[in-house]
């Protein structure tokens, strides 16, 4: 009986330590998937009215949409310039027409996401109109494949007010650099510039010049000395693939900037 006993014990020992150990390895939580976007012509043309907008803007809100919708279901790629081009346009417009109105939230919301790709800027936190690129690439995605990606990661340089490197306080006074905020998107922009479409590159060439040469701020770091050298390292490394945009200078100075004696860290940090 007591041998018995002593061969279950050790049978059972392994599997115990292998429990215990196997309990101290969790996987990293998977990453949340982009919520994913489709046209709605007659919610575009409901939430124009709401807003009270004009014959005129109204009638360009319901053009876009359609637009839109038919390149979310193919046809060629001048289909994606076209439709960038006109969410620019009409954003900035719309921003124009509603900035001073202050309308309710809710009724520019229900625009913005019936009519993925538009920018109206007149929310609590401000900003400009004009096109919403994260939008306009989820939108691309099932038949733009090549235009998908780069439009993805312009969003998070161009859709806001700052590149989504340059962190503000709440009060907009004060801000610091983080680059790891802007890891996802200088990664989608370096792997889809060589082969995005010509037009999609020429209309996104310049204002993502300005947003990749922004360094406001380069000498209020977010993180600590070193987390914020080993950020600025990854960032760099994608943005000096980008030759267009001077990626290599500017990553040369930025790697130059997280080493300066001037440099103050945990700066202005939320």
């Amino acid at each position: 009986m007591t041998s018995t006993l002593l061969a279950l014990a050790l049978l059972l020992a392994p599997a115990s330590h292998a429990k215990s150990g196997g309990a101290k390895k969790t996987s990293a939580p998977a990453a949340a998937a982009a919520p994913s976007v489709s046209v709605d012509v007659a919610g575009a043309n409901a939430a124009a009215k709401a807003l009270g907008l004009s014959s005129a803007l109204a009638g360009r809100v319901d053009k876009f949409a359609r637009n839109a919708e038919t390149m979310q279901k193919g046809g060629i790629d001048s289909n994606v310039c076209a439709v960038m081009d006109e969410a620019v346009s009409l954003g900035q417009d719309l921003h124009s027409a509603l900035a001073e109105e202050k309308p309710d939230p809710a009724k520019i919301a229900a625009l913005e996401k019936a009519a993925p790709g538009l920018r109206i800027g007149v929310s609590a936190d401000g900003g400009t109109g004009g096109a919403n690129y994260e939008a306009l690439g989820r939108l691309a995605a099932a038949k733009h494949g090549s235009s998908a990606t780069i439009l993805q990661g312009a969003g998070g340089m161009l859709d806001q007010k700052r590149p989504a490197f340059i962190v503000m306080m709440k009060n907009e006074e004060r801000g610091c650099t983080d680059y790891s905020r802007a890891q996802a998107a200088i990664e989608k922009i370096a792997a889809g510039w060589k082969t995005a479409p010509a037009c999609v590159k020429e209309h996104l060439k310049q204002p993502l010049a300005t947003a990749l040469a922004d360094d406001e701020l380069s000498t209020c770091w977010c993180k600590d000395a070193d987390t914020a050298a080993f950020e600025t390292k990854h960032y760099a490394s994608k943005l000096s693939t980008l030759k267009d945009f001077d990626g290599p200078g500017h990553a040369k100075a930025i790697l130059a900037e997280v080493d300066e004696a001037g440099a103050h860290f945990t700066c202005n940090a939320e």
